[in-house]
This record gives C-alpha cells, sequence and structure tokens, in this order.
C-alpha cells in the first residue's frame, strides 16, 4: 500500500455503520453513522493530518 505525499489510508467503516465523505486528503474530515439498533461510540468526524494519520480511531457502532 503506497501513501499519497498529501492525503491519508482509508480509515475504512465501523461494522454496522456507513461512513460519509470519501476525501482523505490532509484537512479533509470524515464522519460516521450507525444502521437503525445501533449506536456510534463517539460522534466527533475524523480529520486527516498533516503526518498522514487520521486524528482519532474509526468509531464503533454498539
Amino acid at each position: 500500500v503506497t501513501v499519497d505525499a498529501y492525503s491519508c489510508l482509508d480509515p475504512g467503516i465501523p461494522v454496522n455503520g456507513l461512513r460519509y465523505g470519501q476525501d482523505f486528503s490532509i484537512g479533509s474530515t470524515v464522519s460516521f453513522g450507525c444502521d437503525s439498533g445501533y449506536r456510534l461510540s463517539h460522534e466527533e468526524p475524523l480529520v486527516c493530518e498533516k503526518n498522514h494519520w487520521w486524528s482519532h480511531p474509526l468509531p464503533t457502532c454498539d
């Protein structure tokens, strides 16, 4: 897997959930939701930071 100089890797999609946003470039954000009956572990969007890492781990749908 190669990392673009201006982006983060695909953060994935939570099991029983979905992702809003397909732009993984530095400074971009992606947010998540859960299927009916599941609750998101944290609501804060992920931000692709300058170090090519997302601002925090992928949330879970519990």
